[in-house]
């Protein structure tokens, strides 16, 4: 089966796009919802059938977390206007695009059961598509490459040529299928199989140098008790930072943690649709988080230790005395 691009050459999207705006989707689905909230059921369609409409001019990467929204909305509308096979069909979308993705309880339970009962029979609805041509090709908002493994149904595939134009596509997959991009791809390099021989520079002798004076050694400097001692002060300084840095980098670890959705294709030899995935997806996130546990403990030993050598230095070690250049005064000030 081949899926090919409407465009004989990928830049005549953008003349096209030029002469009818493309409607804002984030702002479609804002309306929609508001809609919805006033009650107008009929207005809150309209916005879904623009947005939908709108999702093949987009010159932007439409994320997953879009699209989820927007087939969730048109569910939501759908029941609300009586209309149980559009909700169904909304409902195909969004478990073709995240079957893992249960709608949360805002959404209602109808919308919710509908979810649960064909994300069941579509655990195994597996289906690969072959992607032909160059460009960056993502297919519900996650960058793929030459092959990939979907959930049978509609999804929406995009392709970011070398000028940055886009052009985006909704189409149904089922079996095996194949997509022509139909953006030249790059042209490699070809380098020469024989190098050329290396050119012999014979290179004039240097005029030797007349040997240096030897240079009488300098009278050692006795150490200075004070330096020697503030040197616990400066490494531990320097530990404690070291421990500031390790839990800061581990505080940023931790923020993009409760950031990631973990929606990966895959997770260790588990495919989306395959049964040990959200197994494997919880053993993921498991790790992530003790590794992160970890990285908060280094910083706290590190910290800790930088603060207690400079707490014995200044507290524990007594001051050193003599005259000698470095002495330092002990706390307190002079007596």
């Amino acid at each position: 089966m081949l899926l090919a691009l409407g465009l004989v050459l990928f830049g005549a999207g953008g003349s096209a796009l030029a002469a009818t705006p493309c409607p804002d989707l984030t702002a479609s689905v804002a309306a929609g919802w508001a809609a919805l909230d006033d009650a107008e059921v009929e207005r809150a369609a309209a916005q879904v059938d623009g947005a939908l409409a709108a999702l093949t001019c987009q010159q932007r990467l439409v994320t997953t977390a879009e699209l989820l929204d927007l087939y969730r909305l048109e569910g939501v509308v759908s029941l609300a206007s009586g209309d149980t096979s559009r909700a169904v069909v909304a409902t195909l979308r969004a478990v073709a695009v995240d079957p893992l993705a249960v709608p949360p309880d805002e959404f209602g339970p109808d919308l919710q059961a509908l979810h649960g009962t064909w994300a069941s029979r579509l655990a195994n609805a597996s289906a690969t598509l072959n992607i032909v041509g160059g460009g960056v090709v993502y297919v519900d908002g996650r960058q793929v490459g030459a092959t990939t493994s979907v959930v049978s149904g509609e999804h929406l595939l995009q392709v970011r040529g070398p000028t940055g134009a886009w052009h985006n596509e909704r189409l149904e997959i089922t079996g095996s299928a194949t997509w022509d991009t139909l953006v030249p791809v790059a042209t490699p390099v070809v380098r020469p199989d024989v190098e050329p021989d290396p050119v012999d520079v014979v290179k004039a002798p240097k005029p030797e140098k007349e040997p240096k004076p030897e240079k009488e050694p300098k009278p050692e400097k006795e150490p200075s008790a004070g330096g020697t001692r503030w040197g616990l002060v400066v490494a531990g300084g320097a530990t404690a930072v070291a421990g500031g840095a390790v839990g800061f980098a581990a505080y940023g670890r931790e923020r993009a943690f409760l950031a990631d959705p973990f929606s990966a294709p895959s997770y260790g030899d588990c495919g989306r649709t395959q049964a040990c995935y959200a197994a494997e997806r919880e053993a993921e996130i498991q790790a992530v988080g003790r590794s992160i546990n970890t990285t908060y403990l280094v910083g706290y030993v590190l910290g800790a230790v930088g603060v207690g050598l400079v707490g014995v230095e200044l507290f524990v070690l007594p001051a050193p005395t003599g005259a000698v250049a470095g002495v330092r005064v002990p706390l307190g000030g002079p007596r």
